[in-house]
């Protein structure tokens, strides 16, 4: 059996799940560093944090960001969800990390999420559904130095890195 494909995806706590203040991000958080997630059910896979801080997204960076969903009607309460306060985002790296990541993280509606799911258990509805992860590697390829310096990058071990492009390509259409 050949080798799963290794990838590089952003994972993000959105705000009203980071509050410091409330335990649910630090259950949040452990998803992802307890490193272990099963694709299918029956084999677990590693995966690697490999960066994260917190991120305050302004109504700027927050429209760039999400410019794929500008024509969207839930545009204007996206970029007002994403704003009310930092989000914690890291780099997953590993075995088909963007995969990975989405099936622990549940669909984008809480009600639809599969139990055990990080949605399903702290989402509150289809938009504060508390996480986010690129949904393809074309995507991840953008988001990740959008947020991330290539600095950041480097000092996270993911420098040799191909995948990684610079912040001057432009965004996948929609």
């Amino acid at each position: 059996m050949a080798d799963a494909k290794n990838e590089m995806t952003l994972f993000m706590v959105k705000p009203h799940a980071y509050d410091q203040r409330h335990p649910i991000c630090s259950h949040i958080l452990d998803y992802p560093k307890n490193n272990k997630f099963y694709s299918d059910g029956r084999r677990s896979v590693e995966l690697q944090l490999a960066c994260d801080k917190t991120f305050m997204f302004d109504t700027d960076t927050a429209e760039a960001f999400y410019y794929v969903h500008r024509d969207r009607p839930f545009f204007l309460q996206l970029i007002r969800m994403i704003t009310e306060g930092p989000s914690y985002v890291g780099i997953i790296h590993g075995p088909e990390a963007i995969m990975n990541l989405r099936q622990i993280m549940g669909a984008t509606n809480p009600k639809s999420a599969a139990d055990g799911t990080i949605r399903k258990k702290y989402g509150i509805d289809i938009d504060k559904n508390a996480v986010y992860g690129s949904d393809a590697p074309e995507s991840a390829q953008w988001e990740i130095p959008f947020i991330y310096s290539t600095a950041e990058i480097i000092r996270g071990g993911l420098g040799d890195s191909k995948k990684i492009k610079g912040k001057n390509h432009v965004r996948p259409k929609a």
